[in-house]
């Protein structure tokens, strides 16, 4: 048997100063994998950028398909 004892550390940044002006847009880029831009409207030269790996890729979508399947109404998807 394998224990493993793990910590927990959060640390949070503010991206913007409201967050009406914060936006994220999603894509799959030419790789295939998932990219989040967040960015705020207000300063064009605040883009962060996300770039998720294969294996974060594949979770998400096999989480989308899961959730079709349950049939859940009102899933635009």
């Amino acid at each position: 048997m394998i224990l493993i004892d793990r910590e927990m550390k959060a640390v949070e940044y503010i991206t913007a100063k409201s967050n009406y002006s914060l936006k994220c847009q999603a894509s799959f880029n030419s790789d295939g994998v998932l990219t989040l831009r967040n960015y705020n409207v207000e300063n064009k030269n605040s883009d962060e950028i996300i770039i998720l790996s294969r294996e974060e890729t594949e979770a998400i979508v096999e989480l989308f398909r899961a959730i079709k399947q349950l049939g859940v109404p009102n899933i635009p998807f």
